[in-house]
């Protein structure tokens, strides 16, 4: 939500908190700045008590109608089942406060109903907010990540680019632009080379690594784009060629398993890449990391049962238990049989990887 800790308020507030049940400033500015601290702390209770003793106080302020109801959002998450008394009256707090409002209660609006799992009413609210502000940051990374989720891809960028445009310029922003490029290019019936670089998805992540060099998605993607391109140009069948370009890709992707070494993801692609240059031994290794990595990531799944049955390894009936479980997370033995034959296109994510 953006607030910053400051551990010297928190403590003073706890004491002041401590010492009388009334507000312990005068100043709505400083109350809220107050609760958000205390509410970035994880100190919900004490947040919630005093961003409701602001919004009695200052029931036209809409900051502490705000920060009340990330407040209680919050609370209502964080036991094993949602409080969705609290949440509605959050919901009702973000709506009345909109009437009268700016985007900022559009926004808070927005955010509760996408943490109840109402997609649609986060849209209706931040559609709304951006046509109020539309230069409002968190309401255009909101409507772009939301449609992102939602494989919205072409209307995702639109935000994005919005983004991409209020300095100081963000990787992640750019990444995100470098991926629904990819995407709409992908979802072409023939996608050729020439539309890679019309896209600009290579510039978009030649950027995104300028500003942040260790970016482990971008290497990641950098690397899918090479393969990808590797194959619509003809040199991924001829094995001196594929050895080069399996290299760079390698290369790549082993600096994006430094920037992240947990990556399922790129533990598989690793795998896969020595899988298609015969390196049996280590694309079983690889595939092993990524499955120990992600025990449900369903691509690694796949490919290591394919790679074990094809070469005669594993133990008994370890083939058929690695089906299974890629089985019951794709829910769809045609997705499964689909992901062992999807050989052109390492990661198991849009692009390269989200």
């Amino acid at each position: 939500m953006g607030f910053r800790r400051n551990p010297v308020r928190l403590s003073l507030v706890a004491l002041l908190l401590a010492a009388c049940s009334s507000l312990p400033v005068d100043d709505p500015e400083e109350a809220c700045r107050l609760a958000a601290d205390l509410l970035e702390g994880g100190r919900l209770e004490e947040a919630l008590d005093l961003a409701a003793a602001a919004r009695s106080r200052w029931p036209r302020h809409e900051r502490a109608a705000c920060l009340w109801a990330y407040a209680a959002m919050a609370q209502a998450l964080a036991g094993k089942g949602p409080d969705h008394a609290l949440l509605d009256e959050a919901e009702r707090t973000c709506a009345a406060a909109a009437v009268r409002g700016g985007v900022e209660s559009l926004f808070a609006l927005g955010l509760v109903r996408r943490n109840r799992g109402d997609l649609d009413g986060a849209l209706r609210a931040w559609q709304e907010g951006w046509k109020r502000d539309p230069g409002h940051r968190r309401t255009l990374e909101a409507l772009a990540d939301l449609h992102f989720d939602l494989g919205r891809e072409r209307a995702a960028a639109r935000f994005y680019r919005e983004l991409d445009r209020i300095p100081p310029p963000r990787a992640r922003v750019c990444y995100r632009l470098a991926l629904c490029a990819a995407a709409r290019v992908d979802s072409a019936p023939e996608p050729a080379v020439a539309d890679y670089a019309k896209a600009g998805v290579g510039r978009l992540l030649d950027r995104v690594l300028e500003l942040e060099p260790d970016h482990a998605g971008a290497l990641r993607t950098k690397a899918w784009l090479l393969l990808r391109l590797s194959r619509l140009r003809g040199r991924w069948s001829q094995p001196e060629l594929r050895r080069e370009d399996a290299a760079a890709a390698g290369k790549l992707l082993r600096r994006a398993l430094v920037a992240d070494p947990g990556s399922a993801p790129i533990l598989h692609a690793l795998g896969w890449i020595a899988s298609e240059c015969g390196k049996t031994d280590e694309a079983e290794d690889y595939l092993r990391r990524a499955v120990a990595a992600d025990p449900g990531f369903a691509p690694a799944l796949a490919d290591l049962a394919a790679l074990l049955e094809g070469s005669g390894r594993g133990g008994p009936g370890e083939v058929e238990r690695l089906r299974r479980r890629a089985r019951r997370e794709t829910g769809d033995p045609q997705l499964l049989r689909a992901l062992e034959r999807a050989r052109g296109r390492p990661g198991g994510e849009r692009g390269g990887g989200a």
